[in-house]
């Protein structure tokens, strides 16, 4: 398999990556072992295991694209390669993040990928919401072997769009949830969602587009947009895990979310990195 060694321009795969590890070994595309990201995604047209490590601070193999720009142009997406972590003037932000300094926007690359993975995971545990997703997408792939087990791509969306809703209910979502899960695949097909591009360009404009969509509320809109695309300033509000980083960083049991909310106000315009530096003090790094 050919690898690009792509400089790291200080981005920490341990730090940028801890998402994964977090998921415990459930999610479906994504896998930690050994150090090493491997990630499963459809990349020129083809279902492909993607591997990155981070054999010194200075470099970054990528192996399982076709070409250095192409590897570069996945690390940008997906780990938010060539971007730094802001300063922060609140206190306890500026402490986490002195020590979190790699720490990038982990993040799908995709809108519509961002807004039906939130859909999945609503209301439910992060390692739930892993098991769900991985039926979901074994439905529309066999998958792809990564020498431990099975990864899966996120599914087309013509795939999606065609399926009914009772083809996907028996992974363990609702029948709201797949309603609304087809019901996105064929309004993302039909060009009713801003393009990644564009939504990167102007966050707030695809925040409100998708706020219009089936079964999002304020939680999933946000979450769409941190896990999809790594927005500055996106804040999963009523986010129950965020609360419990909050809580413990800021000494404050009784807080609730209502406070956090409050608080959040103080930390724009970066609120999405706040909440990844809060996660990242509360569950710590991918380990070795």
């Amino acid at each position: 398999m050919t690898s690009f060694s792509i400089p790291a321009n200080g981005l920490d795969l341990r730090l940028t990556a801890a998402p994964v590890a977090w998921g415990k070994g459930k999610w479906p595309s994504v896998s930690w072992q050994c150090g090493r990201l491997d990630w499963c995604a459809v990349a020129e047209g083809e279902a492909r295991l993607i591997q990155v490590a981070q054999p010194s601070p200075e470099s970054l193999p990528v192996a399982g694209l076709p070409s250095e720009q192409s590897a570069r142009e996945w690390l940008t997406r997906s780990l938010g390669w060539g971007r730094t972590t802001p300063e922060h003037s609140d206190p306890v932000l500026a402490r986490i993040a002195s020590n979190a300094a790699g720490l990038r926007p982990y993040a799908s690359g995709s809108l519509a990928q961002g807004i039906i993975t939130s859909i999945i995971g609503q209301s439910i545990t992060v390692q739930a919401a892993a098991v769900t997703e991985r039926r979901v997408l074994s439905m529309f792939h066999p998958g792809i072997s990564n020498g431990d087990r099975l990864l899966y791509p996120f599914p087309d969306l013509a795939d999606l769009a065609n399926a009914e809703p009772a083809q996907i209910r028996p992974s363990g979502v609702t029948w709201r949830r797949a309603d609304a899960i087809v019901a996105i695949a064929r309004i993302a097909l039909d060009g009713g969602l801003p393009s990644d591009d564009a939504a990167r360009r102007d966050p707030d404009e695809a925040m409100r587009a998708v706020r219009a969509l089936p079964l999002v509320g304020p939680w999933t809109a946000a979450s769409a947009l941190l896990w999809g695309l790594g927005p500055d300033d996106a804040h999963p509000t009523g986010d129950v895990a965020l609360l419990r980083a909050a809580k413990r960083a800021y000494d404050r049991p009784d807080m609730i979310l209502r406070d956090l909310d409050k608080l959040a106000e103080a930390w724009k315009p970066w609120r999405g990195w706040a909440a990844r530096l809060l996660w990242l003090d509360l569950l710590g790094p991918a380990g070795d």
